[in-house]
């Protein structure tokens, strides 16, 4: 008589491996969309001071050629363009389970924050001072050149401040303001004009982060209320 043996059963408690490449449950289209488009926007409002390093540095002087403000042009367009072709893309592509989880989710919101806080303050000064420049018979390059390059520990400041506030908004806690101390703070270091940049680093930020605060909460609950799979 042969003896049977019974095999081992998978132990309960046995880890279950998901392969990496398998479709998983993921948000519609359309959120895909909306969460692609906002990602790609901020990323390439990012580019801005990319964009201005290289040119200045193939030009030389700012002043020789108005590369900063058509820089500053050429950063916004080309993120709303591709806020359009990442809508798009997101209609068209697999749905995998990388865009529907909570990393990107957050980064839909983070991302443009960061975009944002790198080009919206320079581009409030240049919506001022442009103008001025212009009839003073000057040009803003040169306010541009500096803006970016002699503060940037501000500029910097300020996009940490405007991630982490957008980081617990994507985390569900209701975030009403963003920190503007610091970067309030760090404008003080240069020393030349001591009252008027921390007053236009507090006025510019407190707009900005204002305006960015309103429209991520509207992100945030349109993602919602987006129909589930």
């Amino acid at each position: 008589m042969l003896l049977s043996v019974d095999q081992p059963s998978a132990s309960p408690t046995a880890t279950q491996v998901t392969p990496v490449g398998v479709m998983a449950e993921a948000p519609p289209s359309d959120l895909l969309a909306r969460r692609l488009s906002r990602v790609v926007f901020g990323s390439s409002l990012m580019m801005l001071p990319v964009l201005l390093t290289i040119s200045w540095m193939l030009l030389g002087e700012p002043r020789s050629a108005n590369v900063g403000l058509s820089g500053l042009a050429a950063v916004w367009l080309l993120s709303l363009v591709g806020a359009v072709a990442g809508r798009l893309a997101g209609r068209l592509l697999p749905v995998r389970a990388v865009f529907g989880d909570d990393a990107f989710a957050s980064a839909s919101i983070v991302v443009p924050a960061v975009g944002l806080a790198v080009v919206a303050p320079i581009t409030l000064q240049a919506a001022v001072g442009a103008p001025l420049a212009l009839l003073a018979g000057a040009d803003f390059d040169g306010w541009m050149a500096f803006a970016i390059g002699g503060t940037v520990h501000v500029h910097l400041a300020f996009a940490v401040s405007m991630g982490l506030a957008a980081m617990r908004l994507a985390r569900g806690h209701d975030v009403r303001r963003v920190a503007l101390w610091p970067a309030v703070v760090l404008s003080f270091i240069p020393g030349a004009l001591i009252a008027f940049p921390p007053l236009l680093v507090w006025v510019s930020g407190w707009a900005i982060s204002r305006g960015f605060v309103r429209l991520a909460r509207g992100w945030i609950a349109s993602d919602e209320d987006a129909p589930s799979m």
